[in-house]
């Protein structure tokens, strides 16, 4: 599949996917090994939350960050985040 591919390309690099929540989500869904058919059972991301994951060549993750928004904290104008 498309991580697979990645993975194997890039397996020594660092790779950067930007995306909005439904992509988001549904590649933290094949990062963690969940199916299809399982989606609606991956945590929602937050707009512009960041998640950090290790992938090695076996394809097992560990999660260094998921869904993280503390780049927002403090900012103005941005509500629920300001707390």
């Amino acid at each position: 599949n498309f991580l697979h591919g990645i993975i194997h390309k890039h397996h020594n690099d660092s790779v950067l996917f930007v995306c909005h929540g439904g992509i988001g989500k549904a590649l933290v869904a094949v990062i963690i090994g969940k199916k299809c058919s399982e989606l609606r059972t991956v945590e929602n991301l937050q707009n512009t939350s960041i998640s950090t994951f290790e992938i090695d060549e076996d394809k097992n993750h560990k999660i260094i960050c998921y869904n993280c928004v503390k780049h927002l904290k403090g900012k103005k104008g941005l509500g629920v985040f300001n707390k």
